[in-house]
């Protein structure tokens, strides 16, 4: 899934959710992309992910790493649209993105058969920041590794999210 992804980076600003060491980044980097932005709750992850970044020989300039929450994140990232679409916005160049490629790979949402419904209730609300996030024409690369969510129910869930967010 990884190596998928290069073939839409290249020239891009890249949006890495749930980054955890920065697999999908580094994939990103490598493939060319303009700048890559990785977030993860866990600072230890991200100082590895930086490591990793080093230990693959690719310019850390394109490299950044935020310690967030992802719902946080995504939250800010409205409240910079929200700000930029009414024209309050002081200074844009210090607010996150824009993103052309937004990355999603979470951890399970779904660890327990008899909570499928629960679980997901957070893949849609991640998704759908995700989307109404992207511009149009962006892409967004979404996995689960929630073995009791089929793949038609994921898809069912992205296409309502889609919709609700103006996406196609």
């Amino acid at each position: 899934k990884r190596a998928a992804l290069q073939r839409y980076v290249r020239g891009r600003r890249v949006l890495n959710c749930f980054s955890y060491t920065g697999g999908f980044s580094i994939y990103a980097g490598a493939a060319g992309a303009k700048h890559v932005t990785s977030v993860d709750a866990s600072a230890r992850a991200l100082e590895l992910a930086a490591e990793h970044v080093k230990l693959n020989g690719l310019p850390p300039e394109r490299f950044e790493f935020v310690c967030d929450d992802v719902k946080n994140f995504f939250a800010a990232l409205a409240q910079a649209r929200e700000r930029a679409r009414t024209g309050a916005s002081e200074d844009a160049s210090s607010a996150p993105g824009p993103y052309d490629v937004i990355i999603l790979d979470p951890p399970a949402f779904v660890k327990d058969r008899h909570k499928v419904k629960e679980g997901m209730v957070g893949y849609r609300r991640v998704n759908e920041a995700a989307l109404r996030a992207l511009p149009p024409g962006g892409v967004l690369v979404t996995c689960s590794c929630s073995g009791h969510v089929s793949l038609q129910d994921f898809r069912h869930m992205l296409t309502e999210c889609a919709a609700r967010a103006g996406r196609t």
